[in-house]
């Protein structure tokens, strides 16, 4: 993932390109359908490369499909089943980060492709030496590091762009929510100890 000042220019950089195609849009009295069409493709690209929060607040936002644009919604919700996995290589790396010698010992096989992909991470499935196949989630490099900064920038480029229909006290609670659920779906050692 990208450090978090490239990350905040991207999101930055997309609610820009929103506010100048409103402007043409307006300028040029152009279909709102197509307009609302190209804004959602780009932030539906935008998002989904960052991951992490900002993907996950793309998430939600898509879920208001009945206060924002159709086809803005529509290009939103691509993201509830379209993250892309990262390659096998960048996990390869964290896990090297994370695990032990003994750890890596234990695994007799972990398969590189995922067996699905979030906005946070992914799982691969292991056998471990003992025959047991057991599943591999692994968080993005990045995520945890990024997400207030990213929810920060969210936040102020949905005020400028006035993408979402909320006045600043609503648009703050929605922010404070995103954390939160950010927060716990982060920590994977309480869902493992749940489990």
């Amino acid at each position: 993932m990208p450090n978090s000042t490239k990350r905040g220019r991207r999101i930055l950089a997309a609610g820009a390109r929103t506010i100048g195609r409103g402007i043409v849009r307006t300028v040029t009295r152009s279909d709102a359908g197509a307009h609302w069409a190209r804004v959602g493709g780009d932030w539906y690209e935008t998002l989904g490369e960052l991951k992490g929060a900002a993907m996950k607040l793309g998430q939600l936002a898509s879920q208001y499909h009945d206060v924002l644009p159709p086809e803005l919604s529509k290009q939103l919700a691509r993201l509830q089943a379209d993250a892309a996995p990262l390659p096998w290589e960048r996990i390869r790396e964290v896990l090297d980060g994370q695990w032990s010698a003994h750890q890596w010992q234990l695994i007799a096989e972990i398969e590189h492709a995922p067996l699905a992909s979030a906005s946070i991470g992914q799982v691969h499935v292991a056998t471990l030496r003992d025959g047991r196949k057991v599943a591999v989630k692994v968080r993005y490099p990045g995520v945890a590091a990024a997400m207030d900064a990213d929810i920060n920038n969210l936040g102020r480029m949905l005020r400028m762009a006035g993408i979402l229909p909320f006045d600043g006290d609503s648009l703050k609670a929605v922010l404070e929510e995103v954390r939160e659920r950010m927060a716990e779906e982060m920590d994977y050692q309480r869902e493992r100890e749940h489990l």
